[in-house]
């Protein structure tokens, strides 16, 4: 890992597995380039409807990784998505992610 002082962006790293199938654990590896006091991660589906949001655990400058299995909480049907880290007043940045039984 990078010292938190050489994390200059907001950007998702990886989201794995991908695709996600809704009974593994699934992950997000990203890194944020400043402390912010709220940090969202968005379920997007293919029409741009936001399906389900939650707040991440991290929100101070550097790389982290979480769990984000409480994405899929609200059981979403398999499909493409998208995956949108967004920092509190940032328009942030969306992964494509495919969603499996």
């Amino acid at each position: 890992w990078p010292s938190e002082n050489n994390v200059t962006e907001d950007q998702i790293l990886s989201i794995y597995p991908n695709p996600i199938h809704k009974t593994h654990d699934s992950h997000i590896l990203y890194a944020l380039g400043t402390n912010y006091s709220n940090t969202t991660l968005e379920l997007i589906n293919i029409r741009g409807q936001i399906v389900k949001t939650i707040l991440l655990q991290s929100d101070q400058q550097g790389w982290h990784r979480e769990n984000i299995q409480q994405v899929l909480s609200n059981n979403p049907s398999s499909g493409i998505y998208f995956i949108r880290l967004k920092p509190e007043n940032v328009s942030g940045q969306a992964v494509k992610i495919t969603i499996l039984n």
